[in-house]
């Protein structure tokens, strides 16, 4: 078979050592095949599992409503999980609240030249807020014949004043006086004695500063009108009374005494027509005084 016998048993040999790596090669690729295929089949497997197990679903934030889609939307996202997917765009919020300032802080129109001012916005309104300046109200800066308040403005149609000091307002209003009704003829009233020191009108309020002996007991003044006397101006008379209660005390008491001359005023425009009017005023001790409304 062979030309040369030398040869044959190299050829032998060569011929056994390529079988060996021919059986090698082939076991090989065969291990190799087949963990190639365990592996494809385990990442199918887990693919599988992985998807068959995922149970949540994909849904929009509290603070997102969901739509259809994105389409034309501004401020839209697309939100996927577990292979479901939905388009979420901010809701709309319904806020009925109303910015305000702290305790111990005011209102401003602005932080303009004020120092430790800070902006406070919430549901779309702003404000300014500082914190207040120390500021005491006027004790009294209304007349001896004025009411003062703090906190009650002055309404329209009202006799009503305003006195501005510093950071506080006051509001000055007449003090009503003691109402007084008509005369009635022979009625039988208190004649205690007293003195006419002074008489003024301020507004519709009749004042008179009465002197009278006693100050142990309550001492009661009352007054009426008499009929209108025709004449240019009209006049009329006002009769005060005086009851000292029994007061013998030895001591001189001065006071200034309101009376409301809002029943004369009524009195003038039930007989002579609504309207301003003047009525000359007699108080007995005392000099006449002009009365215009």
């Amino acid at each position: 078979m062979f030309a040369n016998n030398s040869m044959q048993p190299y050829f032998i040999k060569f011929s056994l050592k390529n079988s060996v790596q021919r059986k090698t090669y082939f076991l090989f690729l065969l291990f190799f095949a087949l963990f190639a295929f365990g592996c494809e089949v385990a990442e199918e497997e887990s693919e599988e599992s992985s998807v068959g197990d995922c149970r949540a679903a994909a849904e929009c934030s509290s603070l997102q409503e969901q739509v259809d889609s994105c389409d034309g939307r501004d401020n839209c996202e697309e939100v996927s999980i577990c292979g479901s997917t939905v388009y979420c765009i901010e809701a709309e919020v319904n806020c009925l609240a109303e910015a305000a300032c702290a305790p111990g802080e005011e209102q401003l129109e602005s932080c303009d030249g004020r120092d430790n001012c800070e902006e406070v916005a919430i549901c779309g309104s702003t404000i300014y807020c500082a914190a207040q300046e120390a500021c005491l109200p006027v004790v009294r800066t209304c007349e001896l014949y004025e009411e003062a308040s703090y906190d009650e403005p002055c309404q329209e149609e009202e006799i009503c004043r305003e006195e501005r000091a510093d950071c506080s307002v006051t509001y000055c209003r007449p003090i009503v006086g003691e109402v007084m009704g008509q005369c009635v003829e022979d009625e039988d009233r208190p004649a205690d004695p007293f003195e006419i020191e002074e008489a003024r009108i301020e507004y519709d309020t009749l004042w008179i500063k009465t002197l009278h002996m006693g100050n142990c007991e309550t001492h009661v003044y009352a007054g009426c009108f008499s009929e209108f006397a025709e004449s240019a101006p009209v006049q009329v008379t006002i009769d005060i009374s005086h009851d000292a209660n029994g007061d013998d005390c030895p001591v001189s008491i001065g006071q200034d005494r309101p009376f409301d001359l809002s029943t004369i005023k009524e009195a003038y425009q039930a007989s002579y027509g609504e309207g301003p009017g003047q009525i000359t005023i007699n108080i007995a001790g005392t000099e006449s005084l002009e009365y215009s409304f």
